[in-house]
């Protein structure tokens, strides 16, 4: 058999992905991806959390989602979303002609509404995924109650 002379595009040890012609691969241990355009880490999804939320006698609701560093375990990133329902209409028909009757539907959206607590939960450190979330409810506790009181 031939060596290859692909270079690797993951770092880390044990058996990953590697580059070849130009693909994109990844290290299932420690899932660090080499490449110029990835300028973060990598963030696995933990957990999610759905709930709804009455906040001013406003339906709102909410997922929350948790992710952890894959190469530092005790980094976390939290979003929280608000799913909204948007009715859309396309502007052009599948074969690119704008006709008179447009398709219509009603489409579920998640907006992101994590920045209404703080911007720290991009990266966060805490000791494990449990305190993370935690750190995460209680900041939402406190918004919810700021709220309530206004």
């Amino acid at each position: 058999m031939a060596a290859s002379n692909a270079a690797p595009l993951l770092g880390g040890v044990g058996g990953g992905w590697v580059r070849r012609q130009g693909q994109i691969g990844f290290d299932l241990l420690n899932m660090k991806i080499q490449h110029p355009a990835v300028t973060s880490d990598v963030f696995k999804l933990v957990t999610t959390l759905e709930f709804d939320l009455v906040v001013r006698n406003q339906f709102l609701p909410t997922r929350i989602e948790l992710f952890q560093d894959t190469t530092r375990p005790r980094h976390f990133r939290c979003r929280m979303w608000e799913r909204d329902l948007y009715h859309m209409q396309r502007s052009l028909s599948p074969d690119g002609e704008r006709k008179s009757r447009r398709a219509e539907a009603d489409e579920e959206i998640l907006v992101e509404r994590t920045w209404e607590l703080s911007s720290k939960f991009d990266d966060f450190v805490a000791p494990d995924a449990t305190k993370a979330l935690q750190l995460f409810l209680d900041k939402l506790k406190n918004y919810l109650n700021r709220v309530a009181a206004e």
